[in-house]
């Protein structure tokens, strides 16, 4: 199941070495990952500081980390003692650098000014000359983007309503739903752009929630499918560039 992911062969296009990987790993990053770029050459200890590439995985999703770990050939997977999910870090410059030029250029959201202040540090830094390609303007079903998206910030939900009195099951109701927070670094609606360009691509709404959590307010930004003919456009998409996560 995960071997697909970067198989040596060339012939499929659900295969992420045909040019796919950084599409993949930049929706990864942008739903589940984190760009961690320092603003100062060393920690108040003395000690250099140096930027950090971090994704979240569930418990489940442990093979997937440790195949982008094989595929990259960088990085390291740790647990942390409190928490239920794995941390896949790429501190090194080697992998760095080549996650950077992997997503450069294919990232949609706000996060795409954290990999601007990466690929700047290791310009000055490093001495690396990386150009920021900005964000991808592509067609969502031309590429995985959406599909690592989907891997961090998704899930599908089967629905059955039951008749009682005779025991059986009323109505079958399918959905695929994205939910994602509203606020990027404290400012809010930052990532509605993108959200709009999905509700668009699935013909569904784009919808907003607010929760209440230990008195704070959170905001976030939803996406639902429930009709045959929406729910037609997900099958389609993931058909041609799949998911990888449980």
């Amino acid at each position: 199941y995960y071997s697909t992911i970067l198989s040596s062969k060339n012939n499929s296009s659900d295969n992420l070495s045909d040019g796919q990987l950084g599409h993949y790993l930049a929706g990864l990053i942008e739903g589940d990952g984190t760009i961690i770029v320092p603003s100062k050459d060393k920690t108040p200890a003395g000690k250099n500081t140096h930027p950090v590439i971090r994704i979240v995985f569930t418990l489940p999703d442990l093979p997937l980390a440790q195949k982008l770990q094989q595929v990259l050939g960088c990085g390291f997977i740790q647990k942390p003692k409190e928490g239920n999910y794995y941390l896949f870090e790429v501190q090194n410059i080697e992998g760095l650098l080549k996650l950077a030029n992997l997503i450069n250029g294919k990232m949609r959201t706000p996060k795409i000014e954290a990999l601007d202040r990466l690929i700047n540090w290791l310009n000055n830094k490093k001495n690396s000359s990386i150009v920021c390609l900005g964000l991808d303007t592509s067609n969502l079903d031309s590429n995985s983007w959406f599909a690592g998206f989907s891997d961090a910030d998704s899930y599908f939900q089967v629905s059955l309503t039951h008749n009682k009195e005779l025991e059986t099951i009323k109505n079958i109701k399918c959905f695929y739903r994205l939910e994602i927070q509203q606020n990027y670094h404290g400012e809010l609606n930052l990532y509605k752009n993108i959200m709009e360009l999905i509700a668009n691509f699935l013909q569904t709404n784009l919808l907003s929630r607010k929760r209440m959590l230990n008195n704070k307010e959170y905001y976030s930004y939803m996406i639902t499918t429930s009709s045959l003919s929406t729910n037609l456009l997900v099958d389609n998409y993931f058909k041609q560039f799949p998911m990888f996560s449980a």
